[in-house]
């Protein structure tokens, strides 16, 4: 196993949802960690997936950032509470180690009048877990339960399909493999 914080950093990002909100997300420096194969693009079920750009660890997503601005828009200061909320859960990576699996999904969605293709590669952390233990503790707001993943390719530039929760996953799956070669 690898250790998380050595993969990568935190970053607290814009919600495309939300204007005002914040989303944070692990980017991971070393991308190729994920990947077993290097194609830019690949066909899968007559679906062209481009690969990603950067591959990211989402630990608070749109629907919970903005739940989380909404429970703050009467306080002034959200981002700088959301920024203390991100530096201690920070504290939460450094200890985790994180786990690459076999198994490799190909999903479709459909968002906005628009359908939406991508395939992941599942991961194996506690640190989903632990930050919406922490949240629920510190906010007492229920999650659904969390997936972890990452996306390795995806049909639209910049646009994935969404993917937070366990429900989700199930929801969107079209078809899992124990190798990315199966899916050609």
């Amino acid at each position: 196993m690898t250790r998380l914080n050595s993969l990568g950093k935190l970053l607290i990002v814009d919600n495309y949802r939300c204007e005002g909100a914040k989303n944070l997300l692990f980017v991971f420096d070393t991308i190729n960690y994920f990947f077993p194969i290097q194609d830019e693009q690949i066909e899968i079920d007559k679906v062209k997936l481009m690969k990603k750009d950067e591959v990211h660890l989402t630990l608070i997503g749109n629907d919970t950032g903005s739940l989380l601005y909404t429970m703050n828009t009467a306080q002034q200061n959200y981002l700088s509470e959301f920024t203390a909320l991100a530096n201690e859960i920070d504290g939460i990576l450094q200890s985790e180690e994180l786990k690459l699996t076999d198994k490799f999904t190909f999903l479709k969605r459909t968002k906005d009048d628009e359908l939406r293709f991508s395939l992941i590669r599942e991961i194996k952390t506690t640190t989903l877990d632990l930050v919406n233990n922490y949240l629920f503790q510190k906010c007492a707001i229920p999650f659904k339960e969390s997936f972890a993943h990452v996306t390795l390719y995806k049909q639209k530039e910049n646009i994935g399909i969404g993917l937070y929760s366990v429900e989700d996953y199930e929801k969107f799956k079209v078809r899992s493999c124990d190798t990315i070669s199966k899916f050609f």
